[in-house]
Parts: structure tokens; sequence; C-alpha cells
């Protein structure tokens, strides 16, 4: 609650793949995990970011993380896997909270992308990186330089969010502009003839005419 209150930004509308693997859940006895199977941590601060989190059936299959550098043939196959899961759900990115997923998941998406396969790579981002882009003012689009692939995505949504806000802002100032001009315009008859010494209500006496002569 207290994420959501102080987000500036929020990414509304944009769908992202919560990504847990297996080094943060398992074995449970080791990482405390409630739910190792179905965790649910990470999505709600996808939600508390504003995005949304999709349904996805990999969520908690592992990357090959420790694999990556002596049987990089299979984690490729995993990663594609991973991936093509995630774009089913309907996700944009995805997001991690676990740093080592991260680097090979992007790291193999490069991989796939340079054999020119027609491979189509997503962004992955650690969940830090969205945290500081929705609590912050600006900024976004420099995270994109440090990662493997193109991640320039959050920095486009971010500025769509910002366009949105400022639109937002100018409409709500427009309405009260016209609010108070309303009320400006508007006439008080009980006001009006308490000025001109006149109960309210009633039409001004006529003045006696004078008559011609006198």
């Amino acid at each position: 609650a207290r994420i959501r209150a102080a987000v500036r930004r929020p990414l509304t509308g944009f769908k992202v793949a919560a990504y847990y693997g297996c080094l943060s859940q398992r074995p449970p006895k080791v990482t405390g995990a409630r739910r190792p199977e179905h965790p649910t941590d990470l999505d709600r601060l996808v939600e508390a970011a504003g995005a949304t989190p999709v349904r996805w059936s990999h969520k908690t299959e592992c990357c090959g993380g420790s694999l990556t550098v002596a049987r990089a043939d299979i984690v490729r196959g995993l990663v594609r896997e991973i991936v093509a899961a995630a774009r089913r759900g309907g996700a944009e990115a995805i997001v991690t909270d676990c740093a080592m997923c991260q680097a090979n998941l992007e790291s193999r998406q490069a991989d796939l992308a340079r054999a020119g396969e027609g491979f189509a790579t997503m962004p992955v981002y650690f969940a830090t990186e969205i945290l500081a882009a929705v609590l912050s003012a600006e900024g976004g689009a420099r995270w994109a330089k440090g990662h493997l692939v193109d991640a320039r995505l959050l920095g486009e949504k971010l500025a769509a969010a910002g366009r949105g806000a400022s639109a937002a802002a100018r409409a709500g100032a427009a309405q009260g502009e016209a609010a108070g001009g309303s009320a400006a315009q508007g006439t008080d008859p009980a006001g009006a003839s308490a000025a001109a010494g006149q109960p309210a209500g009633r039409e001004p006496a006529e003045r006696p005419r004078e008559v011609a002569g006198s």
C-alpha cells in the first residue's frame, strides 16, 4: 500500500510477466517461501507499480543459470521456452527479482537473436528498476543502456505515463477555471436586493411621479 501511494508515474496498461525462477523460492525451508510453486509477491509489486501481471505457465521454471557456461546450448533452449511462454501470456516484458536470472535471460536472448533465426527478444527488468522508475518524477531511458537486449520499452511507457499525467492535470485545471467562471457569472438575488436596499424577491418600489406645476 505504501508503494502504491508513492507512485508518481504508474505503468498503466504495461503487461508484465513476473518471473521468480527457482533459486528465490526453493527449497522453501531455506528461502522461507510460503508458496514456492505459485508465488505472488512479485506480482503484487508489479500491480503496485500500476502495471498488469499476466497469468503464465513458466513463472517458477528454471532458466538454467547454473549451466549457462558449461551447457549454453541447453540454456538457450530453456530461455527460448520462457520468453515464448511470457509472450503467449500476453506479456510485453519480464520482471524478476533474481540477478542471475536477469543476466541469463538477457545474455542467452542476445545469443538467440544473433543466431539469425528470427528470434524476437523481450526486455527483462530487475524489480528495483521498475520501482525506481515509477517512484521518480523523471528518468528511465538511461537504464536501457545497461541491458544486453533492447530495453527501451520501459522508458517509452514512462514517457506515455508522463504525458497522460500532464494531460489529466491540464484537463483538471481547465475544468476548475470553467467552474470558477460560472460561479462568478451567477447572480445572487438576495445579495443583489440587499445591496439595493430592497427585500429579496420584491420589485423595487415605483418612485412617485412629480405633479406638473408643483
